[in-house]
């Protein structure tokens, strides 16, 4: 009678464990665009926080209640307090979105997202809600863009202060600018070149 119950369970565990597919570790194939992987909250018009998409941890599966190949993405977030204040809690947005592929599984999707944070502390590493992207079957190749849910102006803004350095206890954060050098063109043959101005140290 043992014999045939531990028959039957074993006979039961097989067919569990049959009936899941297992997870793809070469899925998803996830792209962060650095343009659109941290922003700045503003309070009162004075920069408050600085939230950056730091990674994510993925793997793809079968959901059995959609009859879907599905891929599990969960972000992994940074959070910098760039003053001193008495805000303690932040929200903001971050989204998935698919532009290659079939075109069912394609589109766009946007998730909230919020963490807590002491008074005291400086920054703080969390993950985001874990969230579900459909994915054709031989997901290998299929790209999901992960980003940052920012407006045009944050993106602007993102573009002016490409990356920051944070230097805690000071008034301001120091910012690093992108900045473009164009090297002026050669003059004329036929025309003499222009005059130094002898300033050395002039700004532009």
């Amino acid at each position: 009678m043992l014999k045939k119950l531990l028959s039957l369970a074993l006979l039961f565990m097989t067919v569990s464990c049959a009936s899941r597919l297992p997870a793809d570790s070469r899925c998803p194939l996830v792209e962060i665009p650095r343009d659109r992987a941290y922003l700045v909250q503003k309070i009162n018009y004075s920069d408050e926080f600085q939230i950056e998409l730091t990674g994510y941890e993925g793997f793809c599966g079968y959901d059995e209640k959609l009859d879907r190949h599905t891929a599990y993405i969960t972000p992994r977030f940074r959070l910098y307090r760039l003053k001193d204040s008495d805000e303690t809690r932040v929200d903001f947005e971050f989204y998935t979105e698919t532009l290659q592929g079939p075109p069912e599984f394609l589109g766009k999707r946007i998730y909230s997202a919020g963490v807590n944070i002491g008074a005291d502390r400086l920054e703080k590493d969390f993950n985001g809600p874990q969230v579900k992207v459909l994915v054709p079957r031989d997901a290998e190749d299929f790209p999901i863009i992960l980003a940052l849910n920012i407006s045009s102006a944050q993106y602007l803004y993102n573009q002016r202060t490409f990356d920051m350095r944070y230097q805690y206890n000071l008034p301001e954060v120091q910012m690093i600018e992108r900045t473009v050098y164009i090297e002026p063109a050669a003059a004329p043959a036929n025309q003499p070149a222009p005059e130094s101005s002898g300033c050395n140290s002039c700004g532009l």
